[in-house]
């Protein structure tokens, strides 16, 4: 596991490295850690982190614009917001953020945070799809939504968009029901990327969207809530 941790309080940073350090033993697990005392710093950073523990507020760039600014470039990867602030935790949504951690750090709230990320991780799909360019490997936590194209397709990722050669009804075969959802005729949605909705739309987290149809409106509000509840329960 690649983590990083971005503070730029080293008080703060060699708390969560000490828990971190324990977490790992206590687990048997590998890992690599990167430390970034501004969000500047870590935005300079080639390397691709499974996991980035954020501060959220930092001299020059606090860290909901460092995280838009990594969100750019790798969705992967899952964020934990770390701050003394509970009041912002609802702003973390607007970047996917996975957890959010009060100071001072409670122990069994990072460590649940964390085998929860290893759980969800260990059991993520790889999808494999027929594509202009060849076969295409991707995650099923990478697709962010899936949009009809005639009698093909169009797969986006925060990241891509991958042409696909099976229809929309294909696609929908090869998707966990419990986190997509085919909203209309001609979409399919993942509850883990959406930013907002209305009664008739859905904007996802890369800018896209996607359209709710009538008859698909009450079961989409139910089928997110029940996403929601499980979420907040720690079971996805």
């Amino acid at each position: 596991m690649k983590i990083a941790l971005c503070d730029d309080e080293k008080f703060w940073i060699d708390e969560l490295r000490v828990l971190l350090e324990e977490y790992h033993t206590a687990r048997h697990t590998d890992y690599y850690m990167t430390v970034f005392s501004s969000g500047k710093e870590l935005l300079k950073s080639s390397d691709r982190f499974d996991v980035i523990f954020m501060d959220y507020q930092m001299k020059e760039l606090n860290g909901i614009e460092t995280s838009r600014k990594i969100r750019m470039r790798n969705n992967g990867c899952a964020i934990i917001f770390v701050s003394s602030y509970p009041d912002i935790a609802l702003d973390t949504f607007e970047v996917d953020a996975y957890r959010f951690l009060t100071k001072p750090i409670n122990k069994d709230k990072l460590f649940k945070s964390l085998d929860d990320y290893r759980k969800r991780t260990e059991t993520d799909d790889f999808i494999v799809l027929k594509s202009r360019d060849g076969e295409k490997i991707v995650r099923s936590s990478e697709v962010v939504l899936c949009e009809a194209d005639g009698k093909h397709s169009l797969l986006h990722t925060m990241n891509e968009t991958i042409h696909i050669s099976k229809n929309i009804r294909e696609i929908e075969k090869l998707l966990t029901k419990d986190t997509f959802f085919r909203c209309h005729k001609a979409y399919i949605v993942s509850f883990f990327h959406i930013k907002t909705f209305d009664n008739s739309c859905i904007v996802m987290n890369n800018g896209k969207k996607a359209y709710i149809s009538r008859n698909n409106l009450t079961a989409f509000k139910t089928a997110f809530q029940e996403y929601v509840l499980r979420y907040n329960m720690g079971r996805i």
